[in-house]
């Protein structure tokens, strides 16, 4: 049985450990590939976010503004496209009965959006599913 996957754990050896900059150096992709293989491990994942919805609940329109403004802000390579299909991937951990999954979601993150405005509209239903308390 496997430990529990915290997103954000500040362990010795975990991901986080390295510099959020350092991680994302090749771009998104990459860090995206680490987070599927320890969820893809972990019997339990749990996250909690203040400011955007949780990676795992992300709609592809959303996960594409995050990862294009991230790599703007923190300079590093675009990969969007490739970041966001490991990302939409990474939502399997959702719908396997082995696995607990917990997110706790600020109520910032639900009404701040990471689109412009004239298309936050495309992601609303994933909010509103996570601000319903749909199960994960």
């Amino acid at each position: 049985m496997g430990e529990p996957y915290r997103i954000g754990s500040q362990k010795p050896g975990d991901l986080e450990v390295a510099s959020w900059k350092r991680q994302l150096r090749t771009g998104h992709q990459q860090r995206q590939d680490q987070s599927r293989e320890a969820e893809e491990q972990a019997d339990a994942i749990r996250a909690f976010e203040l400011v955007v919805v949780p990676g795992l609940v992300q709609t592809a329109h959303y996960a594409r503004h995050v990862f294009s403004t991230s790599a703007e802000l923190q300079q590093v390579p675009q990969d969007t496209d490739a970041a966001v299909q490991v990302r939409l991937e990474r939502q399997h951990a959702l719908y396997d009965s082995a696995k607990h999954v917990e997110l706790l979601i600020a109520e910032s993150a639900l009404r701040y959006f990471a689109c412009p405005a004239h298309d936050v509209g495309a992601d609303r239903p994933a909010a509103g599913a996570v601000q319903a308390g749909g199960s994960a």
